[in-house]
């Protein structure tokens, strides 16, 4: 099935209106930038707590060099689902995430991070929603609540680096069985990463947590092993139509 985001590259194709930089009311450095870049999505058909996914431009990615979460999911999934590498909760004015900032530790962890900081040339977005039996937004609106209950939580190194080993691991049982159907589970000779119990989290387990809190049903077997692909290829999330506003002004 096609996917519907954001694609920078191509604004004018999912045009909606405009919107001047005045009014989008952002600090003074992202809003030169907004300006200079020209486009803003518009969140007026974003339902708070929908799922948003991020995925760099394959020319940013080209620059960026290549090793990346997407090239480990890449080895899971379709090109189409492993290109999202960030997950994030929509919370009506602000995004609740949990990241990773490289130069700064202390600001790891489960936060509140603004849809400008995203935006530009170089950043995809696609929006998705639970599929529920009715149009409940009140219900799903408790992922939100249920994801800013966890503010503060760390972020797990650990898990990001087990979502790594276990695609090197599995990558390797092909390689030595020469078989491209060869069981997934264990590569001889290749230590496991062991996971602490901790309230730590990474950026599509906290939605997952958050989505099964809030909904009490299970969308992922094992949410501590879940990266933005699963959410990305997930049938119980939709894709929302999602607009670019043209910034003016």
């Amino acid at each position: 099935m096609a996917q519907h985001f954001l694609d920078p590259r191509n604004p004018e194709k999912h045009r909606c209106g405009s919107i001047t930089a005045k009014e989008l009311g952002l600090p003074g450095s992202h809003e030169e930038r907004i300006r200079n870049f020209g486009w803003y999505p518009n969140p007026h058909d974003w339902e708070i707590g929908d799922l948003v996914l991020f995925a760099r431009t394959p020319e940013a990615e080209a620059r960026h060099g290549g090793k990346n979460i997407e090239d480990i999911q890449a080895r899971q999934f379709s090109k189409d689902d492993a290109r999202w590498t960030h997950a994030a909760i929509w919370c009506g004015d602000f995004l609740c995430e949990a990241n990773k900032r490289k130069w700064s530790v202390s600001k790891s962890g489960v936060q509140i991070r603004y849809l400008h900081e995203y935006v530009g040339e170089t950043v995809m977005i696609r929006v998705r929603r639970v599929h529920l039996d009715s149009d409940q937004p009140l219900r799903r609106a408790r992922i939100a609540i249920h994801a800013l209950r966890r503010l503060g939580e760390r972020y797990s190194v650990s898990k990001a680096l087990s979502v790594k080993e276990r695609s090197v691991r599995n990558q390797l049982a092909r390689r030595l069985s020469n078989s491209d159907s060869a069981p997934l589970a264990h590569a001889p000779g290749l230590p496991h990463i062991r996971l602490k119990r901790e309230d730590a989290v990474i950026c599509s387990e906290l939605y997952v947590l958050a989505a099964e809190d809030a909904l009490q049903t299970v969308l992922m077997e094992k949410p501590h092993e879940t990266t933005p692909a699963h959410l990305s290829e997930l049938t119980s999330l939709r894709d929302v139509e999602v607009k670019w506003l043209k910034v003016t002004g």
